[in-house]
């Protein structure tokens, strides 16, 4: 990165106070604040001792008439610098500054150049009025919508309009609300905090979806919404197994999510105690996770019809998620005939469109294959459910750990089978490259 601004710079006979008056010029003339640059940042900028906050790329991107590649400035995940810059709820920066490096972020990452103009034009724009009852209730419409695009949009296209959203919200929140308004607002920015960190696991970022958790977590506790406290507890509890923690972190988000719900029977206690059954049954714990399961089951027998019927929205619960909590929870048992039954019945359950549940059961369905000793069976099964999925879906966060497990539990013996190793390749094959055929 250094020595590209300094090439850069140098090419267009410029030197670094020049560079700072330029910016300088620039942001009053459109009327910024003027920024606190000097010629000793720029050179720390260029000789790679300090990284340059997104409002200055975009500016040296500005003067040098250069994209944020040319000048060497690594494009980060979207999360990384959007996080940094709605980190709480509240704008603590002038918002001007943060508006217009957050567009340089969304114009670097996944927007198109034509996205990107639009977006920038559209957030331009300043109404002044006053927040009204309508502009809460299209928020939570288009949180209520986010939901039932989490399985069909590709995670990454889905995370830059979360993100850009999510940014949104927070600079509304800044604007005169009443405590009830403002908490219900709150409220949604939770469930776009948790779709963030759903996405980020979905695509195998688990630490940055760690800091989303966070953010989720602040979220309801400024709603004061003791279901939302419990949803989100639950929902990271969930997502947890299939990210870096471990069986004994998964049961203490559970132990969090179950005491915020007291008792009441909400998703959130529904995702907690399925949390347990597959914890539990990773740790082999026969007993407790088929006890966990009943559990589960009278929780579930208390749930209003509209929380049960509910297929997509956050604290929607539907009977398929049972049954895959079912089938997870016997494969690792080694329960297979209850397994099948419940991987049975959980595929009957799912929406025509619905791809990564049935994926998953597909390879719970593999991994009992091979425990009940049809080794060549189970993996070419696995591998039928891989390849049926485009290159990218393969590589989901939900579903590569699964395809991983099916090697993993594999005696040593079998492993040099040419079924097995034709597997692996697939496994190992980059996003869009096929696997040698045998």
């Amino acid at each position: 990165m250094s020595l590209k601004l300094k090439a850069y710079r140098e090419d267009r006979g410029l030197t670094q106070t020049q560079v700072v008056d330029e910016i300088y010029r620039r942001a009053v003339a459109r009327g910024d604040k003027p920024p606190g640059l000097c010629p000793v940042a720029v050179s720390r900028h260029e000789n790679g001792h300090k990284r340059p906050s997104l409002y200055y790329q975009a500016w040296y991107c500005d003067i040098y008439r250069a994209t944020p590649e040319q000048l060497g400035f690594r494009a980060p995940l979207p999360v990384e610098a959007a996080h940094t810059a709605t980190a709480s709820l509240s704008l603590t920066e002038d918002e001007d500054v943060r508006r217009r490096g957050f567009l340089a972020l969304l114009g670097a990452t996944a927007l198109s150049p034509f996205e990107s103009k639009l977006e920038s034009i559209r957030r331009s724009l300043t109404l002044p009025r006053r927040p009204s009852d309508r502009d809460l209730h299209e928020w939570e419409r288009t949180a209520y919508a986010y939901w039932g695009e989490l399985s069909a949009t590709p995670p990454a296209q889905l995370l830059v309009h979360l993100l850009a959203d999510f940014d949104e919200v927070v600079t509304v929140l800044d604007q005169s609300w009443p405590d009830n308004e403002r908490r219900c607002l709150t409220h949604v920015a939770g469930q776009l905090a948790v779709l963030i960190a759903h996405s980020l696991v979905s695509l195998g970022e688990q630490q940055a979806a760690r800091r989303w958790w966070r953010t989720a977590r602040a979220a309801a506790d400024c709603a004061g919404d003791p279901v939302l406290a419990a949803f989100v507890h639950g929902q990271q509890a969930v997502l947890s197994l299939y990210g870096s923690y471990t069986p004994a972190q998964v049961l203490d988000l559970v132990d969090e999510a179950e005491a915020l719900a007291r008792g009441t029977a909400c998703a959130g206690l529904a995702s907690a105690l399925g949390a347990r059954a597959q914890a539990l049954a990773t740790l082999g714990r026969t007993t407790a996770a088929r006890q966990t399961l009943k559990d589960l089951r009278t929780v579930l027998q208390l749930l209003p019809d509209h929380v049960t019927g509910e297929q997509h929205f956050c604290c929607g619960w539907p009977e398929h998620r049972l049954h895959h909590i079912e089938s997870y929870t016997f494969t690792r048992l080694g329960q297979l005939r209850d397994a099948e039954e419940a991987q049975d019945r959980a595929l009957a359950l799912y929406e025509p469109t619905s791809w990564r549940g049935p994926a998953q059961i597909g390879l719970h369905r593999a991994a009992c294959l091979v425990a009940g000793g049809e080794i060549a069976g189970g993996v070419d099964h696995a591998a039928s459910v891989l390849k049926a999925l485009p290159a990218e879906r393969r590589r989901d966060g939900f579903i590569e750990p699964l395809g991983r497990a099916v090697l993993a539990q594999l005696p040593e013996r079998a492993r040099r089978l040419p079924v097995v190793q034709d597997y692996r390749e697939l496994l190992a094959a980059p996003a869009g490259a096929q696997p040698s055929v045998r």
